[in-house]
């Protein structure tokens, strides 16, 4: 099964971290605003409208969205969009994460803890599980987050085999790179059984 072995070598991580952008555009939501939100965030000039899609989230939120309530507090312990708030955006996503199950909560806090942005050292123990927990609760970005952990990560003892069952996972759930790599690696048959369908 280590059939994305082609992919992780052929396609650079930011083509990966792009097509899990991309991956956000492709669910489907209830809400117009917050599908709005999403879609103005992953474009190139999204600095520009960086106050329309906080405002758009902060609406959903208010409305009763936890999935842009937990993008919100996300951004807003990033920073990227220029409002800061480290402590109120991590109580938020935890008690989203853990009160509410909210998949991509944990996936948030995961992604955090393995970049190190919450105390500028990376906690790889506690964003594993909190992936892994987004994982189990259906999130499709962290199974893809997941996956490239395993294959390349030097935080994590690689598991290639793991990595891709991960990959397949996500791509079974619509993930835009899970769904590239799983093909690449079946179209080259690299690492796979051949598809007698």
């Amino acid at each position: 099964m280590l059939g994305v072995a082609i992919a992780w070598d052929i396609l650079p991580i930011k083509i990966f971290n792009g097509l899990m952008a991309e991956n956000y555009k492709n669910e489907l939501h209830v809400s117009q605003k917050y599908d709005e939100a999403k879609i103005l965030s992953q474009r190139v000039g999204w600095f520009v409208e960086r106050e329309r899609i906080l405002d758009l989230l902060e609406q959903e939120a208010i409305d009763g969205n936890l999935e842009a309530k937990a993008t919100l507090s996300y951004y807003l312990v990033d920073g990227r969009y220029g409002r800061y708030d480290v402590d109120g955006g991590m109580k938020a996503l935890y008690s989203l994460a853990t009160r509410h199950d909210v998949p991509v909560a944990d996936f948030y806090i995961g992604t955090l803890l393995a970049e190190g942005k919450l105390n500028s050292s990376k906690n790889i123990r506690l964003a594993m599980y909190h992936l892994k927990r987004a994982a189990s609760n259906g999130d499709a970005n962290a199974l893809g987050a997941l996956s490239l952990t395993y294959w390349k990560d030097t935080d994590v003892e690689i598991d290639k085999e793991l990595a891709f069952e991960y990959l397949f996972k996500a791509a079974k759930k619509g993930h835009s790179a899970g769904k590239l790599f799983v093909g690449l690696a079946y179209m080259r048959r690299s690492g796979v059984e051949k598809n007698e369908i």
